[in-house]
Protein backbone atom coordinates (compact mmCIF):
# COMPACT_ATOMS: atom_id res chain seq x y z
CA UNK A 1 0.00 0.00 0.00
CA UNK A 2 1.01 3.70 -0.58
CA UNK A 3 -0.02 6.37 1.63
CA UNK A 4 -2.74 8.31 0.39
CA UNK A 5 -3.06 6.76 -2.64
CA UNK A 6 -6.38 4.34 -3.04
CA UNK A 7 -7.62 2.14 -5.79
CA UNK A 8 -10.24 4.89 -6.46
CA UNK A 9 -7.77 7.94 -7.00
CA UNK A 10 -6.04 5.69 -9.62
CA UNK A 11 -9.74 4.76 -11.05
CA UNK A 12 -10.64 8.57 -11.04
CA UNK A 13 -7.48 9.66 -12.60
CA UNK A 14 -7.38 7.26 -15.44
CA UNK A 15 -11.40 7.94 -15.92
CA UNK A 16 -10.62 12.20 -16.03
CA UNK A 17 -7.55 11.52 -17.93
CA UNK A 18 -8.17 8.93 -20.77
CA UNK A 19 -11.34 7.84 -22.98
CA UNK A 20 -10.18 3.59 -21.93
CA UNK A 21 -12.94 2.28 -19.78
CA UNK A 22 -11.69 1.72 -16.56
CA UNK A 23 -12.85 0.06 -13.37
CA UNK A 24 -11.66 -1.50 -9.75
CA UNK A 25 -12.30 -5.47 -9.35
CA UNK A 26 -10.90 -6.40 -6.03
CA UNK A 27 -8.67 -9.25 -5.98
CA UNK A 28 -10.87 -11.85 -4.69
CA UNK A 29 -13.25 -11.10 -7.32
CA UNK A 30 -11.04 -10.54 -10.63
CA UNK A 31 -11.06 -14.07 -12.03
CA UNK A 32 -15.03 -14.21 -11.49
CA UNK A 33 -14.90 -10.80 -13.74
CA UNK A 34 -12.62 -11.51 -16.16
CA UNK A 35 -14.49 -14.89 -17.25
CA UNK A 36 -17.93 -13.20 -16.94
CA UNK A 37 -16.58 -9.98 -19.29
CA UNK A 38 -14.65 -11.87 -21.49
CA UNK A 39 -15.61 -13.93 -24.61
CA UNK A 40 -13.24 -16.93 -26.33
CA UNK A 41 -10.56 -15.60 -28.36
CA UNK A 42 -10.06 -12.55 -26.35
CA UNK A 43 -6.78 -11.76 -25.21
CA UNK A 44 -6.64 -10.88 -21.42
CA UNK A 45 -2.90 -8.64 -20.30
CA UNK A 46 -2.39 -8.39 -16.50
CA UNK A 47 -0.05 -6.26 -15.11
CA UNK A 48 0.27 -6.01 -11.24
CA UNK A 49 2.54 -7.28 -8.39
CA UNK A 50 2.32 -10.33 -5.78
CA UNK A 51 -0.33 -13.17 -6.71
CA UNK A 52 -1.70 -11.82 -10.19
CA UNK A 53 0.52 -14.73 -11.70
CA UNK A 54 -2.04 -16.71 -9.96
CA UNK A 55 -5.08 -15.21 -11.56
CA UNK A 56 -4.46 -17.05 -15.33
CA UNK A 57 -4.64 -20.06 -13.92
CA UNK A 58 -7.74 -19.82 -11.45
CA UNK A 59 -9.73 -18.06 -14.94
CA UNK A 60 -8.48 -21.15 -17.02
CA UNK A 61 -10.32 -23.36 -14.41
CA UNK A 62 -13.15 -21.83 -14.24
CA UNK A 63 -13.66 -21.88 -17.66
CA UNK A 64 -12.21 -25.34 -17.72
CA UNK A 65 -9.89 -25.10 -20.73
Amino acid sequence: PIAMLSHQQIVDEVKSKSKVSCRYVPRQELDEFVVDFTQRGDVVVTLGAGDITKLSPAVLERIGD
